[in-house]
Formats: structure tokens, C-alpha cells, sequence
């Protein structure tokens, strides 16, 4: 029988989107629109609490087909006004916003 998986953390949750920024941010200068999108909505939603729709639109955010060119993937929507950095900054935003009990998770 396999063990319980533990329900994920704020602050787990939180590492794993910064790890889809990093992620993009090393694929591509800028996210495409639908990254930009996927990436906004993970911070959305951790703020709001719903861990699991967070951390399944960071995952989202990385899986782009491997085969698109630069030429695609701008024609697709590459010209996105929503930066990493942009994204990053909310993220830290909410980061530093965070009510002390949740530093609990982190011991």
C-alpha cells in the first residue's frame, strides 16, 4: 500500500513556481503568452490558497512542445507584455506578504 502524500505547503508551492520561472526563463528571453497566462495564474492561485490549481498551472507552464521554432512560437503569442521578472516580482510580493503562521510549513 503506498504512503499518504503529503498535501503541499504554501512555501513548497511557492519553490515550485519560482522552479517554472527559472525553467522558462532559461528556454526562452521572454514567456509567451500562454506561459505569461499559466504563470500569473499559478501566483493567482496560491494566493488565493488553491495549491493544487497552482502548482498544476506552473507544471503547465513548462510542458511547450519542443518542436515549435522562435519564429512559431512568437507568431503563437511570444509578444506577451507580462515579463518573468514581472511575474518573479509578484511572486516575492506575495512571498514577503505571507501571514507568520505559514512559516510553520518551512520547520
Amino acid at each position: 500500500m503506498p504512503d499518504k502524500q503529503e498535501a503541499p505547503t504554501f512555501f513548497a508551492v511557492a519553490q515550485q513556481i519560482q522552479d517554472a520561472l527559472n525553467h522558462v526563463e532559461a528556454v526562452a528571453e521572454k514567456p509567451d503568452g500562454r506561459q505569461s497566462d499559466l504563470l500569473s495564474q499559478a501566483v493567482a492561485h496560491l494566493r488565493a490558497g488553491d495549491y493544487a490549481l497552482a502548482q498544476d498551472a506552473a507544471f503547465r507552464a513548462c510542458r511547450r512542445s519542443l518542436s515549435r521554432s522562435r519564429t512559431t512560437m512568437v507568431a503563437l503569442g511570444g509578444s506577451s507584455a507580462v515579463t518573468v521578472a514581472d511575474i518573479r516580482a509578484d511572486l516575492y510580493r506575495l512571498l514577503a506578504e505571507a501571514p507568520p503562521w505559514m512559516l510553520n510549513s518551512l520547520l
